[in-house]
């Protein structure tokens, strides 16, 4: 009974235990290459990743979250919905391969940056295999959890064997493949391990139907991937390349640090389909204690990065990369706000109304494209961090506007003064009057986290009830047969 009431948190650990490993491996990864390749060169590692990660979207298409709730609702299908996604997904890779690489051609990046953009434009044809999707909509997080690492452990041994000066940049691309293959290969064995068929199913009609539930979600989900790297390809292509270092290197720590946010919405996913289709009143015992202690928590991470980002920076990349502290300084507050948004973007997907996610991330974009072509060629990375931070304040109070008309009452600034004064202060005292320094910074931090549970005396009991937000919501079961 105490497994079932602490479900949530369990699955969580797994989802985030997972993920901890493999941003851990990642970093390890890419401060050796930040090192070995000098920040003349390592900008091209972040430029192709970035890339990368915009055409995976778009292969993803959003039938990721349309999957996981389909086979909430319809645990029948399950067969068919795993063979239809990873066909479409396949369709999609054939003709993104050949974008990525027009693309890069078209930004007119250095040679030997376009070079290493083509090879990992080939490490798409693992994505079709990424059923991350389907053990989410089974609610089985841990074995998401490995696939992740296993491609962060792979691409980490590849690196530090294979790249040993700057002459190796090429050989980043093909351990790119090779990570990604291995993904794919995990994925494949744990599917027919949960008796589900490995196949393509590409009969047109039923494709065709999830793939129109899914476009707006893909669409929203590319663009939400271009707010995130946009200001990367801005600063290539406006600024210095030693800007896209400074810029890739702050940001490469907060994006691994945000994307558990991510994970965090991701593992509450399947109880806020069913809670949502349960009652409002359901939902609300979800969404208030999961906001108001997201809200403590990502203040929190804030604080502590935005007070130690010199050190990480020169502790992780080396001294060549101090000027990275600043725009890490800054980024790191689209952590809260990620998290803010998360809670009127996943519920919209929820209520099928996923095409006013992407207007949001529509309006994430325009702020992003705005404040970048302002503020980039003057301020360079500190320009670009600007720019994320004001993208994903638009994404959220877009969504939130959205998901207040279409799911019903979400909470929003008035549920984080509280957070806001008490981190404001915080600041305020650590750089104003008593100057940065490792104790001023630890007492800032210690006095956040004591006054936090003083300021807020329903903070143990929110912590309490989200611990227990699984407790009457059961995994599906599968149907293997059906649909077959």
């Amino acid at each position: 009974m105490a497994a079932a009431r602490s479900k949530a948190l369990w699955d969580f650990i797994a989802l985030s235990g997972g993920e901890v490993l493999g941003k851990l491996a990642g970093l390890v990864a890419f401060a050796y290459l930040a090192r070995v390749l000098g920040p003349e060169l390592y900008g091209s590692v972040e430029v192709a990743g970035a890339l990368l990660v915009f055409y995976a979207l778009i292969i993803d298409f959003g039938y990721g979250p349309v999957g996981a709730r389909e086979i909430t609702h319809h645990p029948q299908k399950t067969a068919q919905i795993a063979g239809m996604i990873p066909a479409g997904r396949l369709l999609l890779t054939v003709l993104c391969i050949p974008a990525m690489c027009i693309t890069a051609m078209l930004m007119k990046l250095p040679v030997h940056t376009q070079w290493l953009v083509f090879l990992y434009a080939f490490a798409m044809l693992a994505a079709p295999w990424n059923q991350r999707w389907l053990f989410q909509g089974l609610d089985r997080m841990a074995l998401v959890s490995l696939g992740q690492l296993i491609r962060m452990l792979a691409f980490t041994a590849g690196v530090i064997l294979l790249v040993r000066d700057p002459a190796d940049l090429m050989r980043v691309g093909f351990v790119e493949m090779t990570a990604a293959t291995a993904m794919a290969a995990y994925f494949i064995p744990m599917q027919l391990r949960a008796s589900i068929p490995v196949r393509l199913y590409f009969e047109v009609h039923p494709l065709l139907a999830i793939s129109r539930q899914s476009v707006s979600l893909g669409l929203s989900q590319a663009v939400w991937a271009l707010n995130q790297y946009l200001p990367t390809l801005m600063i290539a292509s406006l600024s210095l390349a030693t800007e896209v270092s400074w810029f890739g290197a702050a940001h490469r720590i907060v994006f691994s640090i945000v994307s558990f946010s991510m994970i965090y919405h991701f593992n509450l996913f399947p109880s806020v389909t069913r809670r949502l289709k349960e009652s409002h009143e359901a939902f609300s015992q979800l969404v208030i204690p999961s906001f108001r202690v997201t809200a403590w928590g990502s203040f929190f991470i804030a604080i502590v990065i935005t007070f130690l980002a010199g050190p990480i920076c020169r502790l992780v990349y080396g001294a060549d990369y101090a000027a990275a502290a600043l725009p890490m300084a800054v980024i790191i507050w689209s952590l809260p706000l990620t998290l803010f948004s998360g809670h009127s973007r996943w519920p919209l997907v929820a209520v099928h109304k996923q095409r006013y996610v992407l207007y949001a991330q529509l309006m994430g974009l325009a702020a992003t494209a705005v404040s970048g072509a302002v503020l980039i060629p003057r301020y360079g990375s500190l320009g670009g961090a600007v720019a994320m931070l004001l993208n994903t304040a638009c994404v959220w109070f877009t969504a939130h506007y959205f998901a207040s008309r279409f799911v019903g009452s979400i909470p929003f600034l008035g549920s984080i003064v509280r957070q806001l004064l008490l981190a404001a202060l915080v600041m305020a005292a650590v750089f104003g009057f008593a100057g940065l320094t490792w104790y001023s910074a630890l007492l800032g931090i210690s006095g956040f986290v004591l006054l936090a549970f003083v300021v807020d005396r329903e903070l143990p009991g929110d912590i309490r009830r989200l611990m227990q937000i699984k407790n009457d919501s059961p995994a599906p079961q599968v149907d293997v047969g059906a649909g077959a």
